[in-house]
């Protein structure tokens, strides 16, 4: 007990100054302490000491988790609300819009369907293409709800004026975006983004297209040197685009100045290939086959002085090259950073992916029953267990997720430091599109045969969503950007620190958490109380991120005297465990403050979701823990009957925690989604289907 005494006296809560009390406690006035009292009281004490005491707050029942799927909706989506429900209104009722289903149709089909969706939906009245500048929050609002109507008219639409109109805005002077955003915005002007070659694709940096300065003409000279310089994938190039914005390596003078961006005709109006242009179509896709994937080819092409985007690099009317950003490499990542709103949605837009398939299989789970007792009827799939493990987390992870990005949102419209979101967005991404990918081929195996119907949704999803995990970014690369943005942080700190008094700040913050997480009372306590709270999951988060980069630091001085990319490569494998531990970190930190900000009749449903999350969470990461003695065997096993006793809370209010992704019935369309006996009734199934 005098050891306890000097770990309770040690430690103290998470984050001082930041002590949070339960949204169910009140303070009463009466001489002796009631449940709501005591329960205030155990918020303020360090969290091992909690556990000494007796669990007195008020128990979450089932009736206490019920609550309003329009508020939760609210509270999920926040920005734009009354947009966003025009937006929806709009994608569920145009006749044009209302095409979804186009697997069976050619593929020159394909293509003119969703072209000119995109044009139904950029013509209605709440769009604006200048939002993409002056308020990029709404733009996105807008482009992230196309997936929901599916991903082939996203993308177009993303490419088109994301992309192409996004890197004119971005990387444009303000004369060059007055002169071109009527024309982007009137879509007389359709454009593709020009930077994945066939040798280069996230190694951006090093494209080998051409742009050489001709002072006798005052006009670059653009080319395609070799068969791997060809740009390939660039959507709108096979049939719709005539304008490109091409990324080139610029030279002037015989002096290479780093990637530049250059904006020029490449259809003339009549559709034929301008000179010097070269196109061939991608052709068939594993899927987005309504969206035109073309190569091009640049022979020699001139174009103006002016075609290049000037923002951050020029020739001035002396021929002279000039930019406010002397080092060429920082020059480059100012410029692609400034493209960070693809990547944002492009995550949204995954983690939409997965709501749509999370409605189809949990509703259907809802209505399916699969074996049951021999005195009985047959059981609901969504009354099984293994059923609610396979779903349940997915669920609670897409909660998480949207937190998370809303955090995001939030720091974008605050004008933060670029570098901050930049880094943010390149965790987000990976996360969001590989949590897409997982859950739609669980959902898929969880709805069966019915799954793989093309009608049912789920199957062309797989296959229209699949490129996001390489496109805006490789998931993989963007990784290792996280881990060095973190490694570069941590040395910044230890500079801040002056050498020698920073690494012992460091050292002592290390300590601390050690004293405070791995104590031996720490690792047994296994309470229904503990198991739930915040501390406890932002701890462990912060403990494994923490450890990982101290891996990291070792590993790297392990190799200091080796080749640094050399080194760089041997610590891969830290790399990306580190890099996913951030990312585990800030989503449950954004889940929790969403769970304290929230209306007090959503914080019992979303607080067992958050719990949830966090503990499966630490469950697939329990290698870690317990290889550096995290936890013991005992709460090991508590924390898996934990998860299942959570998965039991939520189960009677699975069909409202996913109707409050707020997804029309008419996008959802999905027969499975619905009355699927009647759907598949010999009467309504058309001949071939």
């Amino acid at each position: 007990m005098e050891r306890i005494g000097r770990l309770m006296r040690q430690v103290g809560d998470r984050r001082e100054g930041q002590v949070r009390v339960s949204p169910v406690a009140t303070i009463s006035t009466d001489s002796a302490p009631s449940n709501a009292t005591l329960t205030a009281i155990r918020r303020h004490l360090p969290a091992f000491v909690r556990e000494a005491l007796p669990f007195s707050g008020v128990k979450i029942l089932a009736s206490d988790l019920d609550f309003d799927s329009e508020l939760m909706w609210r509270t999920l989506d926040v920005y734009h609300l009354e947009l966003r429900k025009q937006a929806l209104e709009l994608l569920a009722n145009d006749p044009l819009l209302a095409i979804k289903h186009t697997l069976g149709r050619s593929i020159d089909e394909q293509r003119d369907i969703t072209v000119k969706q995109m044009m139904v939906y950029a013509r209605a009245k709440f769009y604006r293409f200048q939002d993409m500048f002056e308020d990029p929050l709404r733009w996105v609002t807008l482009v992230e709800i196309l997936y929901y109507h599916g991903c082939t008219l996203a993308t177009k639409f993303g490419v088109n004026f994301g992309l192409f109109g996004g890197t004119v805005m971005n990387m444009g002077s303000d004369e060059q975006r007055h002169k071109y955003a009527a024309g982007i915005a009137d879509m007389s002007i359709l454009g593709g983004f020009g930077l994945t070659e066939l040798g280069h694709g996230s190694n951006a940096r090093d494209v080998e297209t051409i742009a050489e300065y001709d002072h006798s003409t005052q006009e670059f000279v653009l080319h395609t040197p070799t068969e791997t310089a060809q740009k390939i994938f660039i959507g709108n190039f096979a049939c719709h685009a005539n304008h490109a914005v091409v990324f080139a390596q610029l030279f002037v003078d015989g002096v290479h100045q780093g990637v530049h961006v250059f904006l020029f005709r490449i259809r003339n109006a009549d559709g034929s290939l301008c000179e010097g242009v070269r196109i061939k179509d991608c052709g068939i896709k594993s899927g987005l086959q309504g969206v035109d994937n073309g190569r091009l080819w640049l022979d020699r092409k001139r174009v103006p002085r002016d075609a290049i985007l000037s923002r951050f690099g020029r020739i001035d009317a002396k021929g002279q090259y000039q930019s406010e950003i002397q080092h060429k490499g920082v020059r480059f990542t100012t410029m692609i950073s400034a493209l960070v709103a693809g990547r944002v949605t492009v995550a949204q837009g995954a983690l939409n992916i997965s709501k749509v398939s999370l409605i189809i299989a949990i509703r259907y789970a809802l209505s399916r029953r699969q074996f049951g007792k021999a005195d009985g009827g047959e059981t609901l799939l969504l009354d099984y267990l293994g059923h609610q493990r396979r779903l349940f987390p997915l669920l609670a992870k897409t909660y998480a997720l949207q937190f998370a990005i809303n955090d995001a949102k939030q720091l974008w419209f605050n004008d933060p430091d670029p570098k901050e979101l930049h880094v943010l967005a390149a965790a987000l991404k990976p996360a969001m599109t590989w949590h897409r990918t997982k859950t739609l081929q669980e959902c898929r195996e969880a709805c069966g045969g019915m799954g793989f119907m093309a009608a049912n949704r789920i199957g062309p999803l797989m296959n229209d969503s699949n490129i996001d995990v390489t496109w805006e970014g490789d998931n993989n690369v963007l990784l290792q950007q996280v881990a060095a943005a973190l490694l570069k942080e941590f040395r910044e700190q230890l500079s801040a620190g002056h050498g020698f008094v920073g690494l012992l700040s460091y050292f002592g913050r290390q300590l601390n958490m050690e004293i405070r997480d791995t104590n031996p009372v720490t690792k047994v306590r296994s309470s229904e109380a503990h198991l739930r709270d915040f501390d406890f999951f932002n701890n462990a988060m912060e403990y494994r991120e923490a450890r990982l980069l101290r891996a990291l630091v070792n590993k790297l001085n392990r190799f200091s005297g080796s080749d640094s990319q050399e080194a760089w490569n041997r610590c891969q494998d830290i790399v990306k465990e580190l890099s996913q531990a951030h990312i585990d970190r800030i989503v449950v930190s954004s889940f929790t403050s969403a769970v304290d900000r929230a209306d007090e009749s959503l914080k019992p449903v979303l607080h067992i979701l958050c719990a949830l999350h966090a503990l499966w969470t630490i469950q697939e990461n329990m290698g870690f823990f317990m290889t550096f003695n995290y936890f013991s065997q005992l709460k090991v096993k508590a924390i898996w009957n934990e998860i299942n006793r959570l998965l039991a809370a939520l189960r009677p209010h699975a069909r409202r925690l996913v109707d409050s992704f707020g997804i029309p019935e008419k996008l959802i369309d999905a027969p499975i989604a619905g009355d699927w006996v009647a759907a598949y009734s010999y009467p309504n199934v058309p001949d071939g289907h």
